[in-house]
């Protein structure tokens, strides 16, 4: 019995062909894996350093800045993980000015976000929050300051609520 073997164009026979192209796809498939791979590690590796900068930042900058002392603070510290975010006023927005600083992207959306609220442009208060909810304090992060709509931020749509910041003490500048 022969074997009848069918070739392409190039001269190679079809199932050769065929693992070629499979040997091609899984490679490209490869490549891809290896890239999402690396930039987690990179993001997961910088999340420290980008926290540290949204905490340095944050101890720069004080209740009753101005948005241009704001903005000159954040410009002259190049943070290199950091974004500032300005938000107008909107209906959306029913804090009236809200901008915030949010540092590198992680999965879940456990990155930080720094909430600046403004009244007359100028700012009343800030919190530390996660990505995903501007009510979810990460358990490290630390202590909200100022007042929004005359209450304590933490405060903010909990009855009951004691302002955490009263007695505490900032940490010096970094």
């Amino acid at each position: 019995m022969d074997k009848i073997s069918r070739r392409d164009e190039s001269g190679r026979s079809e199932g050769r062909s065929k693992i070629i192209r499979v040997a091609k796809v899984g490679l490209f498939l490869l490549l891809i894996f290896t890239m999402m791979f690396g930039i987690f590690l990179w993001r997961f590796a910088s999340r420290e350093a980008s926290r540290e900068e949204l905490l340095c930042f944050r101890n720069q900058i004080e209740v009753g800045y101005t948005k241009e002392q704001i903005k000159s603070v954040f410009v002259s510290g190049n943070y290199k993980h950091l974004e500032l975010l300005e938000f107008a006023n909107d209906a959306a927005n029913t804090h009236g000015n809200v901008w915030h600083v949010s540092t590198l992207l992680e999965f879940g959306a456990s990155n930080w976000v720094l909430w600046l609220y403004f009244s007359d442009s100028r700012m009343t208060s800030m919190k530390v929050r996660l990505e995903d909810s501007e009510n979810i304090k990460p358990h490290d992060a630390p202590p909200d300051i100022g007042t929004a709509r005359g209450v304590p931020v933490s405060c903010v749509g909990v009855a009951g609520c004691v302002d955490e910041s009263a007695n505490t003490a900032r940490p010096p500048l970094c």
